[in-house]
């Protein structure tokens, strides 16, 4: 047995100096580039509401362990005991040392959009909401999966969204990124415009973008129209009337209606397509080195999803090790390189 004391300050002596004379070391000299932060105040967890930081941790744990089996990163859960903003916010910055990015899981609306914008301005890593943004670029690649369902190829195409927090603003932002200019945002069986009350800026900024939401009455209205109806927030309002994506998660087992012209086909798992294109775009993040994952990102990650040519992806019998196997998220990171 070797009794000989270790010397861990005096390998590492060098490391030190180094990144004390030029902090950019720390990526080369350190686990630094591989470690991503999965944080969570556990206050919008899917289907369960606001249960709180400490119930969050499983969940946390959860996005960290497929995060980490989908791209070897070393995912580790935070779960601050506290909802404050500031709070939350500071602690991720002074954090920020030990992590190559930081991926924000299950935080409510608006906190979510201030707690990513902040980040986004005061670290030199990326900070990715990678629920909401992932969710709504697989909404986008399956459309692009899928053309003959936009009709028009999408600029024309009738689009209502329901639901506008966290998801449904992300969704509504990124297919008009995209080019779909034909968008009725609604909420329940009201038509939202920028005129309303209650709305916070980042929700009055997009409903400007959208050019259609004075045309309809009400939501059945609107839905009676729609070619494609993207549900965000509210369970039970799948329609008939249109192509129905429940990104919410609200309808499962026997209960989720096929789509209309796909084969027959049970919808997508949307939210593991959310965790791909996540799990890629952080991957090509963190090896790239960017501060940021942009819209143009997110869009040609989107594409790449769209284009993958395994079946299995859109028929939920997709699966991490199948996943991997593909190289699909090798290709996905691709698009934060081809875009910065």
């Amino acid at each position: 047995m070797d009794v000989r004391p270790m010397d861990i300050y005096g390998k590492k002596a060098e490391a030190c100096r180094k990144i004390r004379e030029d902090k950019a070391c720390i990526f080369s000299l350190t686990s630094k580039q591989n470690n991503l932060a999965v944080a969570t105040d556990g206050s919008s967890v899917p289907g369960l509401g606001n249960v709180g930081p400490s119930a969050a941790l499983p969940v946390a744990e959860e996005v960290s362990s497929v995060l980490g089996d989908l791209t070897g990163l070393n995912a580790v859960p935070i779960c601050p005991d506290t909802q404050n903003t500031d709070y939350i916010t500071d602690l991720l910055i002074k954090l920020s040392p030990s992590f190559g990015g930081i991926y924000l899981e299950s935080i409510s609306a608006p906190r979510c959009y201030d707690i990513e914008e902040r980040l986004a301005k005061a670290l030199d890593i990326p900070a990715f909401n990678g629920e909401r943004w992932g969710k709504a670029a697989a909404a986008l690649a399956f459309l692009l999966h899928k053309p003959e369902l936009s009709g028009d190829g999408g600029a024309g195409c009738p689009i209502v969204v329901d639901g506008f927090g966290s998801l449904g603003t992300a969704v509504t932002k990124l297919l008009t990124a995209y080019g779909f200019g034909n968008i009725t945002v609604c909420d329940g069986d009201l038509i939202l415009n920028p005129e309303m009350s209650g709305l916070n800026s980042i929700q009055r900024e997009i409903l400007l973008s959208v050019n259609n939401n004075a045309c309809f009455e009400n939501s059945a209205e609107a839905v009676r129209g729609a070619r494609i109806f993207i549900e965000t927030s509210l369970p039970g309002r799948l329609t008939e009337e249109a192509v129905a994506i429940d990104l919410f998660g609200s309808v499962t087992g026997k209960d989720r209606r096929a789509f209309p012209g796909v084969s027959g086909a049970p919808d997508p798992d949307f939210q593991f397509l959310g965790f791909i294109i996540s799990a890629g775009l952080m991957k090509g993040a963190l090896f790239e080195g960017v501060s940021r994952i942009t819209e143009k990102m997110l869009i040609s990650a989107a594409g790449i999803l769209a284009s993958a040519p395994d079946d299995d992806l859109w028929s939920r019998n997709n699966s991490i090790p199948g996943v991997i196997g593909s190289g699909l998220i090798f290709d996905i990171s691709r698009a934060v390189s081809e875009n910065k």
